[in-house]
């Protein structure tokens, strides 16, 4: 996971994937561009590990919040607070799959209705 960090903020593509991603953000306001990450990010922690989701997110959201002037703190506070919510798909958590296969008392649609 952390390779993949590496990989991203040191060969530049980070910073590519950025400046090719700003156009979408470019005349918002702050506040979506927050919401935006930390949605993207909960999607996504879904469905892989959570770590990997900030991992990927984390090296491209920072250098976009550099252009847009928002606080870096705001970004990493709600990506790591929206990688901490891996519960909503039986893939997500391992604590979901191991009580989803282990017990066999729940099928995955009763798991969402839970």
């Amino acid at each position: 996971m952390i390779n993949q960090l590496l990989c991203l903020w040191e060969t530049g593509t980070a910073k590519w994937l950025a400046i090719n991603w700003l156009v979408m953000f470019q005349k918002a306001n702050w506040l979506i561009f927050v919401l935006a990450i930390a949605i993207f990010v909960m999607v996504m922690t879904n469905f892989i590990m959570n770590v990997s989701a900030i991992a990927i997110s984390l090296p491209v959201s920072l250098v976009i919040a550099k252009y847009l002037g928002v606080a870096l703190e705001a970004i990493l506070y709600a990506s790591l607070v929206t990688g901490g919510m891996p519960f909503l798909l039986l893939i997500g958590a391992a604590p979901n799959a191991i009580a989803y296969d282990e017990s066999k008392q729940f099928s995955t649609g009763q798991f969402f209705w839970v």
